[in-house]
């Protein structure tokens, strides 16, 4: 199997994978279990939160096929009997749950060609068909007119999930037709012992305090910091370069074994003054 970046493989597949979301995943399972769904949901937030991972498992939710109604703990990639339905939904590859990158296509033609010509039709498979609209606050106006009439009432079998990180640029008209959820940023904690687990599991040589100031990094996001196994990497050379600018341990746990009283020597020369030209 080829490599892929841990971001990737270790993208939440269920509700309870979900980082620091626990209100909005737990009220979507409430609405898959006791049959009260919504037609147009609206995730807002800052990037890398997981607006888009939670439209994706609510699209699988709605479709597992190892139940006859929506699955409140869908398939995971690495089950061995995973139904075709999750599988191409966690690959972006399900012909009923289309992607649409709303900063790429903004026009009235691009909405016309993707949601309203195809809502029509019945899903080819599943049950549910999910229209996940990333971006959405950069459609352009005559856009989000044509999507109004179509969103206030779509079909029965029809799901929207559209995500902004710019909330105040969506419309009234559209807010007002959709269940919104405003996803939080998430604690440093959270995200710390979330790349902890994944150093663990994959066997990834990194300090706890090199974790720390990755889930600092990151604001809030997880998506920023998942790549742990680059992070390690980068670790050494972190070191070395700290080692030339200041005569102080390394901040990792291992230390520091970098010749500091010559990285101290080579700064006493930089700050020497230069020696005058022969004229």
């Amino acid at each position: 199997m080829s490599y892929q970046v841990i971001a990737r493989k270790w993208r939440p597949q269920t509700f309870e994978e979900v980082t620091g979301q626990e209100v909005i995943t737990q009220t979507l399972r409430n609405a898959l279990e006791y049959d009260r769904l919504h037609h147009a949901y609206l995730f807002s937030g800052a990037r890398g939160v997981g607006k888009t991972t939670t439209a994706r498992i609510l699209a699988k939710a709605l479709n597992c096929h190892k139940t006859d109604k929506p699955n409140l703990t869908p398939c995971l990639l690495t089950d061995p009997d995973i139904c075709p339905s999750c599988l191409e939904i966690s690959e972006s590859r399900s012909m009923d749950v289309l992607e649409i990158d709303a900063a790429s296509h903004t026009g009235i033609d691009d909405v016309r060609g993707s949601i309203i010509d195809n809502i029509n039709f019945n899903p080819a498979r599943d049950r549910f068909k999910v229209f996940i609209i990333d971006e959405v606050h950069q459609l352009s106006k005559p856009a989000f007119n044509a999507l109004l009439k179509t969103l206030e009432e779509p079909p029965d079998n029809v799901v929207f999930v559209m995500a902004t990180t710019e909330l105040h640029k969506v419309p009234e008209t559209i807010l007002s037709r959709c269940q919104e959820f405003e996803f939080r940023t998430i604690p440093q904690q959270k995200i710390f012992d979330r790349l902890k687990l994944i150093a663990v599991a994959e066997k990834i040589d990194i300090s706890d305090d090199a974790l720390r100031e990755l889930a600092r990094s990151g604001e809030g996001s997880t998506s920023s910091p998942a790549s742990v196994r680059e992070a390690s990497s980068r670790e050494g050379a972190s070191q070395r370069r700290r080692a030339l600018h200041s005569s102080e341990p390394c901040w990792t746990s291992r230390g520091c074994t970098a010749p500091v009283a010559w990285a101290a020597s080579r700064r006493r020369s930089r700050a020497s003054p230069a020696s005058p030209r022969p004229a």
